[in-house]
């Protein structure tokens, strides 16, 4: 298949399982897809676009996918290999899986939103994924795709606080494997982090 074919595919059934369910008035999706190791290695800089492109046998594809239900956003990436992943993106989405883990534990109240960011960092550099981890851990979300408040990154001492909602999206991108990023959105509550989704982080 196409990326865009799977992008429209996930798209459509968003639209229509979304809308009516649990009483939502209105859902609609966006979903952008990569494949191949040198589209996600790009991806990993900035923001592209779904592409023509037909995805391979053992590919790395990525979704990242924006919601929004009757006003409120939800923001998920996932990875899946097309077939077999290679022993190379088996590896760095095992360490990306551990940070992730390692950035959820670290999520409560009254912690500063660089000690998220540091659980993630600190785990992937002791993979050795340090450098191929180039953006923040983290971000705010809600009536808008991406809030600043909370925001995970080295530089930022603001505390978290019950009643936030942040993304935890570690991700390392290099060549060998492309990208592996993994994303879900999480509450900050008195008892820690509540992850608000719940599909399979598996890669294969």
């Amino acid at each position: 298949r196409r990326e865009s074919e799977v992008a429209a595919e996930v798209e459509r059934r968003v639209a229509v399982g979304g809308t009516g369910y649990k009483g939502t008035r209105h859902a609609r999706a966006q979903a952008v897809v990569f494949s191949g190791e040198a589209r996600l290695q790009e991806f990993g800089w900035g923001f592209a676009l779904t592409s023509d492109r037909e995805i391979r046998p053992g590919e790395v594809v990525m979704l990242e996918l924006s919601v929004v239900a009757d006003g409120y956003y939800a923001d998920l990436t996932r990875v899946r290999a097309a077939g077999r992943p290679s022993s190379a993106a088996r590896e760095a989405h095992a360490a990306v899986l551990e940070a992730y883990r390692a950035a959820l534990s670290a999520v409560r109240p009254g912690a500063p939103a660089s000690a998220v960011d540091r659980a993630a960092r600190e785990t992937l550099a002791r993979h050795g994924f340090g450098d191929a981890f180039v953006h923040h851990t983290g971000h705010g979300l809600g009536l808008h795709y991406h809030e600043g408040v909370p925001f995970l990154h080295p530089d930022v001492e603001e505390p978290l606080a019950a009643g936030m909602v942040t993304s935890v999206e570690p991700g390392v991108y290099g060549p060998g494997y492309g990208g592996i990023r993994l994303e879900d959105d999480v509450a900050v509550t008195d008892e820690g982090a509540v992850v608000l989704s719940s599909f399979p982080l598996d890669l294969e």
